[in-house]
């Protein structure tokens, strides 16, 4: 029993940290995005995109 719950107490950490990230590069893909959009004034196509899928994954 002890192990099964540290099973998952592991999976649970391991998910916590894969989506920490995911949220991490949602918010800088977005930065870039705006950045690139009113900075350069060049959007790019695949930001908008990207960023759903991320948070659909979530």
């Amino acid at each position: 029993m002890i192990g099964f719950i540290r099973f998952a107490d592991n999976l649970s950490a391991w998910f916590g940290k894969a989506f920490a990230w995911l949220i991490i590069m949602m918010a800088v893909g977005t930065g870039y995005e705006v950045f690139v959009r009113y900075v350069l004034n060049s959007p790019t196509a695949w930001a908008l995109d990207v960023s759903f899928i991320m948070y659909g994954s979530l």
